[in-house]
């Protein structure tokens, strides 16, 4: 969504867009999500309003509520903040 793309730091080209990892706290802000950071695991949650997804740091997988999804690319750790797969949230979430 253009909305989503705007948020996350203006525009970026339609075939690498999905391909990208992005900052949690962007996605969830443009998505009017929330998150919370478990630092034990290197693990993050977004939560929405009938969703859970859980990246951990590293992994190529993730839980979609209790589903585990295949990752394009693992979740990471960049300048202090963790950034997130963009398609596995294109792929998962609605946007309505």
């Amino acid at each position: 969504p253009a909305a989503l793309q705007h948020d996350l730091g203006g525009h970026l080209p339609h075939r690498r867009l999905a391909f990208r990892c992005v900052p949690v706290k962007a996605v969830c802000e443009a998505i009017g999500a929330s998150y919370r950071y478990i630092p034990e695991e290197k693990a993050v949650e977004l939560v929405g309003e009938e969703w859970v997804l859980y990246f951990r740091k590293g992994e190529k997988i993730a839980k979609y509520n209790d589903e585990i999804i295949d990752l394009v690319m693992p979740a990471c750790i960049i300048e202090g903040e963790m950034h997130i797969p963009l398609r596995t949230i294109l792929e998962n979430i609605s946007f309505n």
